[in-house]
C-alpha cells in the first residue's frame, strides 16, 4: 500500500456483518491523519450516485411502452 502522486483505491467487498468497516478503519489508522478515507457504500449511493442519476420516483413516472403493463397482457387504467 504505497503511495504514489495518483494514490491508491482499496475496494472491500463482502456480506452484511462480515467485517468489512472494521477492517477499513484498521486500514486508515495505518496512514496519517487526513490521508486515508473510508467511503461507506451507503454513502457512495446518497451523494455520488443520487447526484448524478434522477429519482427512481422520477423514473418510475417516465412514459414507456411497458409502464403499468402486467406479466399477463393489458395495461392497467
Amino acid at each position: 500500500m504505497g503511495g504514489g502522486s495518483a494514490g491508491t483505491l482499496v475496494v472491500l467487498r463482502g456480506n452484511s456483518g462480515s467485517g468489512k468497516t472494521t477492517v477499513a478503519r484498521a486500514v486508515q489508522r495505518r496512514f496519517p491523519k487526513g490521508t486515508c478515507a473510508v467511503v461507506s457504500q451507503d454513502r457512495i449511493r446518497r451523494e455520488v450516485l443520487r447526484a448524478a442519476a434522477p429519482s427512481v420516483a422520477a423514473c418510475s413516472r417516465a412514459p414507456g411502452p411497458d409502464r403499468h403493463r402486467p406479466a399477463g397482457g393489458d395495461a392497467l387504467p
